[in-house]
């Protein structure tokens, strides 16, 4: 509470010794002075972006007590180093305000107050229109944005106008499906990844969290040929992880060179894409795994989860913002 107040307080100081003036977008970032010893920060009214921070004397004329204007004819002269007001702290004072705003709305006032019984027959219909829905959220945040996999994935499984989703709490979104055979054709050609990074997918049901898995049809390559069946195939998925569904054909496997399982991969570990198997005691065999529909993960670790530069066995880890960038719609490319 101490370090709110604190807070609140420096935004309430600023907020009062820095009046607002509306330049044109050359201008944004100077401090100006009137004619008076006292410099006032002009931040644009036009352009939020802050160029630079500087001093300057310029004339102009005032228009309103807490507003001021600077003409297109004014001259700004005296350039100066910045010697008044830091601006680059102006954007993260803003962020910080627009957070705590949100949080004084999470108080409490009101969840003592008499329960509102909704009619049963609204409700019934609310739980037939969402019956068929995807929830899921993206692996890399930091380069997945929320509001593009909602407009671009209904786009991407050729459902637009059929399907509407929607963002949620905690970094999830969630897909409303009209029909349930939609649903289970999206599911069955996934994975799915979005600006080259996967994203979790999974039907949603009652009281049923997110879990952090992937299924992957994973090509075991390198199996002796005296020792291929279905059971060994089974078996070295089992080592990888959870296996969903067993791809064996003796035909198909002697032609393609592979054996092929279903996994559901769990992201929290890390991807193998080689490992030695003992068909005959003390006698390694290599073998290769191919993740099919795989894009993006750490070439060092093996994570889903971040990237060569984020890894803390390359280089330590480098701070990454976790500040949602919803807001901000940037260039990203999809692939299913």
């Amino acid at each position: 509470m101490a370090t709110d107040k604190a807070i609140c307080r420096r935004l309430l100081y600023y907020l009062f010794v820095t009046p607002l003036v509306t330049v044109y977008r050359e201008f944004a970032g100077k401090v100006v002075c009137f004619f008076t010893a006292h410099s006032l920060v002009v931040i644009s009214t036009v352009e939020s972006t802050i160029h630079r921070d500087a001093t300057s004397s310029a004339s102009g004329n005032v228009l309103l007590k807490f507003r001021f204007t600077i003409p297109e004819s004014t001259n700004l002269i005296s350039l100066k180093p910045p010697n008044h007001f830091p601006l680059r702290f102006y954007q993260p004072l803003s962020q910080m305000a627009d957070n705590l705003r949100r949080a004084v709305q999470d108080i409490n006032l009101g969840v003592d107050d008499i329960p509102f019984a909704l009619p049963e027959d609204i409700v019934n219909h609310a739980v037939a229109e969402n019956r068929f829905i995807l929830f899921g959220r993206p692996v890399m945040p930091r380069r997945q944005n929320l509001r593009s996999i909602v407009a671009s994935m209904p786009r991407i499984w050729g459902q637009s106008g059929l399907v509407h989703g929607r963002i949620m709490e905690g970094r999830q979104f969630h897909f409303i499906f009209t029909l349930e055979e939609s649903l289970e054709t999206v599911l069955r050609r996934g994975p799915w990844a979005f600006n080259d990074w996967m994203i979790l997918l999974q039907r949603w049901e009652p009281q049923i969290p997110l879990f952090p898995f992937i299924p992957f049809w994973v090509q075991i390559r390198g199996i002796p040929f005296q020792f291929l069946n279905r059971g060994v195939v089974e078996h070295i998925g089992r080592a990888l992880g959870q296996v969903l569904d067993t791809d064996f054909n003796v035909e198909v496997v002697a032609r393609m060179d592979f054996a092929r399982v279903l996994l559901h991969w769990d992201i929290t570990h890390p991807l193998r894409f080689q490992r030695h198997f003992q068909f005959t005691a003390g006698v390694n065999t290599l073998l290769r795994f191919r993740y099919e529909r795989l894009r993006g993960f750490c070439e060092v670790c093996g994570m889903l989860t971040h990237d060569f530069g984020a890894c803390l066995i390359q280089n330590g880890g480098e701070e990454q913002a976790d500040d949602d960038d919803d807001d901000e719609e940037h260039p990203q490319t999809y692939h299913n």
